[in-house]
């Protein structure tokens, strides 16, 4: 490159999901959204009691008594419960027996005609008591789970801020009988959950596309189809983007609500490495960079096109850092779009599209794998279309893998590239560089 010529390189790793929400304002984001998830149906009422009338009773003496062990024993249970009913709901009469001989004080008391030696007397205590049993004021414990898609506050979730989630069923009661999702159990310190805590900072900012339009081709991009348009700002929630929280999605058996005491699974979601903007790198800089890459998750050629052509675009969302050079000449923008695996869409996926089976934004309920590659597919030559209409150059490279004829078809004439070594994909991508260079030498 000449002295005055300016290069940027930006990348964007892509699986089933999009790690861009580093790149993105909090204000791009929803602050509440529905995830295929589970809430805790708290309704079955735990009886609470008022006690009344309390009379202490004469103590009662049992001789012989071996150790202090035994008299702790005869304190709490000597073959009688530590407490002893009479009546029916909702008044009874209670008798509680206790004692203090583990303070060595009742075994052998004073006043007792075996107060040493190795057998000696031992004392408890009686107290009677009129108890009132009323339904429900004891709080409420858990019944069962619904699963549902639910709406969560991801306020505070998408400052990357700490958030907290319960993983399992409630063993406590809750004040209020309802149905409480897993952050509002994490909260409830009387619900005895076990409680889970992350932000989406560390946990991979990976995101669910904003709406979407479903159909099975895109000769054209559809109005509302806003995952699919480049250039348009996210102002309302359906433009706005969500940020993907794997850990509360979980399974049914159908696409309908189900209720019931089963605790099905949690979904998988790949999230690949960040993504990184347009920025002056040095070599150095971009060795480091792609030796942080990590594989995860299926391959969804359409994610990585479309953030591909969101992050060069000069006219989108980063268009105050993409439409002029600093030097007023003339931008040339290319995606280089290398693959090492083909499209692999599964209905059991968590991706940017949420959780495909249940939120059929891409394809209708109980579509298998090969409807899904297809819709996606479609998608993906869409974008490349998208792409190239805005004078974006697509150079597609196939590493490892076929390059198939939707691969060959996403790139500009002459700019697809397969290959199966390392030396063979060093070779096509030191064209690639010779080539733009070319290109700004004669522009």
């Amino acid at each position: 490159a000449s002295a005055t010529t300016r290069n940027r390189f930006g990348f964007v790793p892509y699986s089933m999901g999009v790690n861009v929400g580093g790149s993105l304002p909090a204000s791009s984001l929803v602050d509440s959204w529905s995830y295929q998830s589970r809430v805790a149906n708290m309704t079955t009422a735990v009886p609470g009691y008022t006690y009344s009338d309390t009379e202490v009773l004469a103590d009662q003496v049992k001789s012989g008594v071996a150790t202090q062990a035994e008299c702790v024993d005869y304190g709490t249970r000597d073959g009688d419960p530590i407490r002893k009913v009479s009546g029916a709901p909702p008044t009874e009469v209670i008798i509680t027996f206790s004692n203090d001989a583990s303070a060595g004080i009742d075994w052998g008391y004073p006043g007792s005609s075996q107060t040493t030696g190795t057998e000696r007397s031992c004392r408890r205590h009686r107290v009677r008591q009129t108890r009132t049993t009323t339904a429900g004021t004891g709080g409420y414990r858990f019944t069962n789970w619904t699963y549902r898609s639910d709406s969560y506050d991801v306020s505070t979730y998408k400052t990357g801020a700490d958030v907290s989630f319960a993983t399992n069923a409630p063993t406590g009661t809750v004040p209020t009988s309802g149905s409480y999702d897993l952050m509002q159990l994490a909260a409830i310190g009387s619900a005895g959950t076990t409680n889970t805590t992350l932000n989406w900072s560390t946990h991979g900012k990976c995101i669910e596309e904003r709406d979407t339009v479903t159909q099975a081709t895109y000769a054209t991009v559809p109005s509302g189809a806003y995952d699919l348009e480049i250039d348009t700002l996210p102002t309302t929630n359906a433009t706005k983007w969500r940020p993907a929280f794997v850990d509360l999605i979980y399974d049914r058996t159908n696409q309908s609500a189900e209720t019931t005491t089963n605790d099905y699974s949690t979904q998988y979601g790949g999230c690949p490495a960040a993504a990184s903007k347009l920025a002056v790198m040095t070599q150095a800089q971009v060795q480091t960079y792609v030796d942080g890459l990590y594989p995860e998750g299926n391959t969804y050629h359409d994610l990585g096109m479309i953030w591909g052509a969101r992050f060069i675009s000069p006219t989108g969302i980063f268009a105050a850092e993409n439409t002029t050079a600093p030097n007023g000449a003339q931008i040339n923008r290319h995606i280089i779009f290398m693959t090492d695996g083909i499209m692999a869409n599964n209905p059991y996926d968590y991706s940017t599209y949420g959780f495909e089976r249940l939120d059929t934004r891409i394809a209708p309920y109980g579509s298998d794998s090969t409807t899904l590659i297809s819709r996606h597919g479609e998608r993906f030559s869409a974008m490349c279309n998208a792409a190239r209409a805005k004078n974006i150059t697509v150079w597609v490279v196939a590493f490892g893998t076929s390059l198939t004829t939707q691969l060959s078809a996403c790139a500009d004439p002459g700019k697809a590239f397969q290959a199966s070594d390392t030396a063979t994909l060093t070779s096509q991508f030191q064209q690639i560089a010779s080539r733009i260079a070319d290109l700004r030498l004669t522009q």
